[in-house]
């Protein structure tokens, strides 16, 4: 099964002082989670949802026998 994460890559560079490179230094950050839902409420948002709902028509492209159905609910004023 296809998975992602959301990654944030963060470096930086120490130069002496004509310029070359020392050394280097950097993190990596999943945020994937920050992405995939509201920060406020935490619910899933629309990229979670397009990535589930490719995932089931691929699952269906395997499984001819089985179906599934998509409800999208949008509420006016919500936002």
């Amino acid at each position: 099964m296809e998975s992602f994460r959301w990654m944030l890559s963060r470096g930086v560079a120490v130069h002496d002082a004509s310029g070359k490179v020392l050394r280097m230094a950097g993190s990596q950050t999943d945020i994937t989670e920050g992405k995939v839902s509201d920060p406020l409420t935490g619910l899933p948002n629309r990229l979670l949802f397009i990535d589930r709902v490719g995932r089931l028509i691929k699952h269906k492209k395997r499984r001819k026998d089985q179906l599934f159905a998509v409800l999208f609910w949008t509420l006016m004023g919500s936002r």
